[in-house]
Order: structure tokens, then sequence, then C-alpha cells
């Protein structure tokens, strides 16, 4: 067995880490696995992630921001200044629901690296109706255009489904029209 102060962590340490800092989130996705009980899960307090966050980074890493939905936590600007403070490279996964103009601007003077948000169609019918939140493709694909408009990296996340795939294609072309690099 080898010792673990001999081990070389910066070799063996990820680079990337997804972390989860709530289940709670106001969509109700069709496919989602988070469910009604997880909204009587208790979330990480402030002071829990920011040790974890502490721990973390004492290697260089990016942190992708996850749920549940991050901007369902009051907290979440304050847990990504931190991040960036402690030099992770930052990123977060959102349904965009809560997000407002202000809101992007608030994550670019952070120095959040992107954000990740997600689309499940390529029109309102298809991507309203999986999320059941009517408006809400029309609202995310806004915020692809004001997040370009302050050059905030903002990539499409698509989550394929058998009831969406047949229109990744036009997803694409959309996505593409509106200067996202990645999906």
């Amino acid at each position: 067995m080898v010792a673990v102060e001999k081990l070389n962590l910066e070799k063996i340490f990820p680079s990337r880490i997804r972390f989860e800092i709530t289940s709670k989130c106001s969509f109700r996705c069709k496919f989602c696995y988070l469910r009604e009980n997880t909204w009587k899960m208790r979330d990480l307090s402030l002071t829990k992630i920011k040790k974890i966050i502490d721990k973390i980074t004492k290697f260089p890493v990016k942190i992708l921001f996850e749920g549940g939905e991050p901007f369902e936590r009051k907290d979440i600007f304050e847990i990504l200044e931190y991040a960036k403070r402690k030099g992770a490279s930052v990123g977060i996964d959102t349904n965009g629901w809560f997000l407002k103009k202000n809101d992007l601007k608030k994550l670019k003077k952070i120095g959040v690296d992107k954000i990740n948000i997600s689309f499940y169609g390529a029109c309102s019918k298809t991507h309203d109706w999986h999320t059941q939140h009517r408006g809400s493709f029309e609202h995310n694909i806004q915020l692809l255009r004001d997040s370009k408009k302050i050059n905030l990296v903002a990539d499409a996340a698509f989550t394929l489904t058998k009831l969406n795939f047949f229109e990744f294609f036009k997803f694409y072309l959309l996505v593409k029209k509106l200067g996202v690099n990645k999906i």
C-alpha cells in the first residue's frame, strides 16, 4: 500500500468537478431524475460549500456548479464569487428561468468563465412541453442573445430525448446563427 503523503495528488486530482449545490428546481421536466421529494432535501450550508471550495481549489480546478437549479439558491452569486477568488475556473449549468439581463452582467463582473443554458427542443412547443414552463424556450434564446452582447460565454446544453432528437439539427442551426460556439 502506498502512503498517501507519497502520492502526487496534483497528477491524480480531477481537473474538473461537477458540484451539485442544490436539488431544488422550479421545473418539472418530463425526463428529469429529480422529483417532488427532492424539495425536502436540505442543501449544504454556505459555510460547508466554502469549506469544500477551499479544499478543492488547492489544485488547479474547473468547477461546474449545477443542481437542480443553482439559481434557486439565494447565495449563488456569493458562491460563484468565492470560487473565483479562490482561483477556480467557474461554470454554471442553468435552466435559465431565474436569470435576467442584470444577472448576466453580475456573472460577467464576477468573472464566471461560462454558463450552460439548458434546451430541450428547437422550438417553444417541444422545449416548453419538456419543462412544463410556458415561455422558457424564448426566455433562454434571449439569454443567449444577451450573453453574446456582453461577451459572457454561454453554451447551449441540449438534452436529447426520444421526443426531441429529430429537432437537434434544427437546433444546431438556430444556435449557430445566434453565435453560440458550443452545444
